[in-house]
């Protein structure tokens, strides 16, 4: 036993610590991470610093351009994923027996690759009886159906600051690398059609920038948008995870970069408190793992 509770005198590494760590890696930023785990910004750098000092390596190093991970971070990186989600499944396995059953789960069109790439595979290691059933569609209309009793649980968009969220994501203005088409009048829009925050904000920047624009394109998804611009037609607004920075680079003023969204879990109120609270405890862990791009 001894062996196990203190191996090699490695002392346990504190989980706390570990969440703000990867919050960091997540939001890539410390004022989003500290929104993440409702801490001051001044405390998420004390966390990183204690950790640091606990380890005695630099985890990450902050520059005006984001955070990058040096080698040590990458490291630690896979493993504090690899314990939160063993938390997780732990706290399913003692808390709530094991359910099965089928789920009705809604998630955003533009998310859902990455959600059954990154996330099926995560929630059913934690509950291996239960059947997803998934709908794609716009938040808005998956609020109605969980309304409908049509879906049992869903994760939506809300705007960024919302407690509880899964994950955020940035919203950028973006065109081609180039620069060139910022300074064409009319302006070359990729517009989304769709009933979403995204689309409202596009409308509304649009509106406040008072210049004239015509589209060059309409859609419902996302990635048609990012493949006008990635091939120098349009400019448009992206979540950060569609922006390739190979070929696209943000606007600059009078442009505004001030979105973000926030990802989070709703259930229908048919759904047991017990079975809601676990759902959310596995889909959080499991956001962890969402490699957006």
């Amino acid at each position: 036993m001894s062996d196990i509770l203190n191996p090699g005198g490695a002392p346990p590494l504190d989980l706390e610590l570990l969440r703000t760590f990867l919050a960091v890696i997540q939001a890539g930023e410390l004022k989003q991470a500290a929104q993440t785990v409702n801490r001051s910004q001044a405390a998420v750098s004390m966390q990183l610093k204690r950790l640091e000092a606990q380890l005695g390596v630099r985890l990450m190093v902050r520059s005006n351009q984001g955070i990058r991970l040096t080698e040590a971070g990458s490291t630690l990186q896979g493993y504090a994923e690899q314990l939160f989600r063993l938390n997780a499944a732990t706290w399913s396995a003692i808390t709530q027996p094991v359910q099965g059953g089928t789920l009705r789960c809604g998630i955003p069109t533009d998310y859902a690759q990455a959600f059954v790439r990154d996330v099926i595979p995560e929630l059913q290691a934690d509950w291996p009886q239960l059947e997803c059933r998934l709908v794609c569609a716009p938040s808005r209309r998956l609020k109605e159906q969980l309304a409908l009793g049509q879906l049992d649980i869903a994760i939506v968009s809300d705007e960024a600051g919302v407690a509880g969220a899964l994950w955020q994501e940035r919203l950028l203005w973006v065109g081609p690398k180039s620069g060139a088409l910022a300074a064409r009048r009319p302006l070359p829009v990729a517009v989304l059609e769709a009933d979403c925050l995204v689309a409202d904000w596009a409308r509304e920047d649009l509106d406040a920038l008072d210049l004239p624009w015509q589209a060059v394109i309409r859609s419902p998804v996302l990635e048609n948008l990012a493949a006008m611009v990635s091939a120098g037609q349009a400019l448009a607004l992206l979540p950060e995870s569609l922006v390739c920075r190979r070929r696209m680079a943000p606007l600059g003023p009078p442009f505004p970069q001030k979105r973000a969204l926030a990802m989070r879990l709703v259930h229908s109120p048919d759904l047991a408190p017990e079975t809601a609270l676990r759902l959310s405890r596995s889909l959080k862990a499991a956001a962890l793992n969402l490699q957006l791009d």
